[in-house]
């Protein structure tokens, strides 16, 4: 009578074991959306178990951004964003050295000189180019270069004195610089001047001379034919999107001679 009370105790034990395992796991499928496979025991109680579930791939897939259309797009030119009011000049030296006064100064006065002549390709949006564009910062860094004056930033005079001093190199010198910072019939956007491997491209610019475009993982880095700068990179994404014509923030960069 004893050994038949512990025997009904245990098979009582082991159902309401079972029916814990079956309903856990009806649960947890319940949440997690895993598929449950049943299978019968020896006492005929019936257990639940989860297939394997499926993980995640790491890391997560992430879409990749959709890259500038340079087969159909727009024809705002570099000198359309250069003018007063456009989106890189506001029209006056200021405190705000990382904005385009001086490069739209000198592009004016380069084409008002020579209309026709190499830098006029910013001026037609229907053309491909790719211009590297100096801020203010920089204009008055390669005057305190060339001239040991000191011309302290932010501050809209020494943005004044360097364009005055820029000036007096004349048209013709000024045009050969500007000139050199421009690449015509190609827009080269982010993926072209920065491909993830390591790589290194040669392009001529619009004074005939060339311009090495060296890439390491994405660091851009520009090589010009003067041994008084030293090498640019890019700093910024590009300007004047969606156009033929797009513009890198950049350093100096030189021909051999200027």
């Amino acid at each position: 009578m004893k050994r038949s009370r512990i025997v009904a105790v245990t098979l009582a034990t082991i159902g309401l074991f079972g029916g814990s395992l079956a309903w856990g796991a009806a649960a947890q499928a319940a949440t997690t959306g895993i598929t449950s496979t049943s299978s019968t025991s020896s006492t005929g109680v019936t257990l639940s178990f989860p297939t394997t579930p499926t993980f995640p791939t790491f890391p997560p897939t992430t879409p990749a951004p959709p890259p500038i259309n340079t087969a159909t797009n727009g024809t705002t030119s570099i000198v359309q964003e250069l003018v007063p009011g456009g989106e890189e000049n506001d029209g006056a030296f200021d405190i705000n050295e990382f904005d385009y006064h001086i490069t739209a100064l000198l592009v004016q006065d380069v084409l008002a000189a020579d209309p026709k002549g190499p830098v006029s390709v910013l001026a037609d949006g229907t053309q491909r180019a790719t211009f590297f564009q100096p801020d203010d910062e920089e204009w008055v860094q390669f005057v305190h270069k060339l001239t040991g004056q000191s011309l302290p930033l932010p501050s809209a005079a020494s943005e004044k004195k360097a364009y005055q001093y820029l000036q007096g190199l004349g048209t013709t010198r000024l045009q050969n610089i500007l000139s050199y910072l421009i690449i015509p019939g190609v827009t080269l956007t982010g993926s072209l001047l920065g491909p993830p491997t390591i790589s290194e491209k040669t392009y001529t610019t619009a004074n005939g001379q060339t311009i090495l475009v060296k890439s390491d993982f994405g660091v851009v880095t520009l090589v010009d034919n003067s041994p008084l700068t030293a090498n640019s990179g890019i700093v910024e994404a590009p300007m004047n999107q969606g156009n033929r014509q797009i513009a890198w923030s950049t350093g100096i960069l030189l021909p051999s001679v200027f």
